[in-house]
């Protein structure tokens, strides 16, 4: 790249390894946290107990990775960093190293981390260190002095967008994929997928808040409306068209029944139903790739759905403000990101000029 960047060596592992001698207890029911025991004299698990079990597992393998390279050892986990270690010096090196990473030409199996991933690596650091030097309970050895703290605080996260890989589908696959179900040989399993696949694209749903849905908790076909509680706990209304509602309205009284209990159901190949556990994300996953391979649609992701619902709505002249309401977004700039009209939208808007 022809820039020279000098970056501090990273800790090297002592020979003795920290280990809290007191057996984990639990909090809340709760034994585990990500994918470590609760310990409360650990600030990595006073931080990820915060969090939700989904943010839980990602920040902790983000604060392995900064584990990892601090000790440049790949068998160091999180719970064995001595954070009272942890220096100004140490983060900001790390932040270059987060820049740099994968961005050897030599390398062509790994892409550059985005300025997102890096800074979400770096806040997880911080929020760890931040735990470390304002609570007591913390372990000595774990202890971050309140100065240390306050300078790692003055790194700037990095600036900047890159254009997405993500997209949105136009209505004719939309329309493609919706006739694709219509191949499907057994009712329930046929009603199911038009049901989810509408749900999730006419309103914006993220995939843990479309399986963890259940009836009546999250329905209401009288009101034709959804109720859903997302990222931070916030709960929001989102209204369900015509078209949703009633493959909602058949799905559930069809195949779902009265009884109150999880939404999207597994249905086996003999278009049995299992009314005991609830689709996974997974299962999800594959229903979707399997009727857009059925159809023929070029690949898209699940949250490519809610990108579309986003993207219709702002085509349709929808103010921001209220997409990120209907979106569950903190920032209206998330939801502008939210925005996939191509590049035809742009030459008519200069044209206009």
């Amino acid at each position: 790249m022809g820039t020279s960047l000098v970056i501090e060596q990273p800790k090297k592992m002592e020979d003795e390894v920290i280990v809290i001698s007191s057996k984990p207890r639990s909090r809340s029911g709760r034994v585990k946290l990500g994918m470590m025991d609760y310990d409360p004299t650990d600030p990595v698990c006073l931080y990820l107990e915060e969090l939700a079990e989904k943010s839980q597992i990602t920040m902790y393998r983000c604060i392995r990775m900064f584990s990892i390279w601090f000790y440049s050892n790949e068998s160091v986990m999180p719970e064995h960093v001595r954070w009272s270690d942890v220096t100004y010096g140490d983060v900001k090196a790390y932040q270059n190293y987060l820049r740099y990473k994968h961005n050897d030409e030599s390398n062509t199996r790994t892409k550059p981390l985005s300025v997102d991933t890096q800074n979400l690596y770096l806040t997880a650091v911080r929020n760890v260190m931040k735990k470390a030097s304002r609570l007591s309970m913390v372990a000595p050895v774990k202890k971050v002095v309140i100065e240390t703290y306050l300078e790692v605080l003055e790194i700037k996260m990095l600036t900047g967008t890159r254009i997405s890989t993500s997209r949105a589908l136009d209505q004719g696959e939309v329309m493609t994929y919706l006739s694709s179900c219509n191949e499907i040989k057994g009712p329930n399993k046929r009603s199911r997928d038009v049901a989810l696949f509408l749900t999730m694209i006419n309103c914006g749903l993220r995939m843990e808040e479309t399986f963890t849905m259940s009836y009546p908790d999250n329905v209401d076909l009288k009101a034709k409306e959804v109720r859903i509680i997302g990222k931070g706990n916030k709960e929001r209304i989102i209204p369900l068209n015509d078209v949703t509602a009633i493959a909602l309205t058949e799905y559930i009284s069809k195949v779902l029944g009265d009884e109150p209990g999880l939404l999207w159901l597994p249905i086996n190949k003999s278009d049995k139903i299992n009314k005991n556990k609830s689709l996974s994300a997974n299962g999800i996953r594959y229903i979707l790739k399997q009727r857009g391979i059925c159809g023929e649609i070029k690949s898209f992701k699940p949250h490519d759905l809610r990108r579309t619902f986003g993207t219709r709505l702002l085509e349709l002249g929808v103010d921001v403000f209220t997409v990120q309401d209907l979106l569950g977004h903190a920032s209206s700039n998330t939801t502008k990101r939210y925005d996939m009209r191509g590049s035809e939208t742009k030459v008519e808007a200069v044209r206009l000029l």
